[in-house]
């Protein structure tokens, strides 16, 4: 996620890619007995696209879902 008006050249200096190959940083998760399976930026800058053309009725549920009400 970026700041509007971010220049394309930085939003492709993708960090997050660089962190999901580390060394360190999947010794330290496969202790933690975490899965890694990482997104690439297209596919991140998809689904939250896709995120914001959700029917409103989805969009609440799933706040309500997260705050821990139940209809």
């Amino acid at each position: 996620m970026t700041p509007p008006g971010l220049p394309p050249e930085r939003a492709q200096a993708c960090a997050f890619q660089e962190t999901m190959r580390d060394p360190a940083f999947l010794a330290d998760a496969k202790k933690l007995n975490f899965d890694i399976v990482p997104l690439s930026c297209e596919e991140m800058g998809r689904l939250i696209a896709d995120l914001y053309v959700l029917p409103p009725d989805i969009i609440q549920a799933t706040r309500a879902a997260f705050r821990g009400e139940r209809k």
